[in-house]
C-alpha cells in the first residue's frame, strides 16, 4: 500500500493496482488503522522488498469482500 517513496497509494492507484471493488471511505478506514508507528518503521526501512509486495498472494480484495 506503500509507493516507491514510502507514501500510501492514493485511492485512485490502489484501486487499479488490486482491481478491486471498494469506496473511498474504507480505503481511508484500513489506511487509517494503520498505527503511525509501523507507518514509521516501514517509511524507515531501506530494504522494502517490492518483488515481495508485488507477488505476495495475499489480496485487499479479500478484506473488501467481508464488509
Amino acid at each position: 500500500m506503500l509507493t516507491e517513496n514510502s507514501n500510501f497509494l492514493t485511492f485512485q492507484e490502489f484501486s487499479l493496482k488490486y482491481s478491486c471493488q471498494t469506496n473511498f471511505l474504507q480505503y481511508y478506514q484500513v489506511i487509517s488503522a494503520i498505527p503511525q508507528h509501523l507507518l514509521s518503521i516501514a517509511k524507515q526501512t531501506d530494504g522494502f522488498n517490492h518483488n515481495y509486495a508485488s507477488t505476495n498472494p495475499f489480496s485487499p480484495a479479500m478484506i473488501t469482500s467481508s464488509l
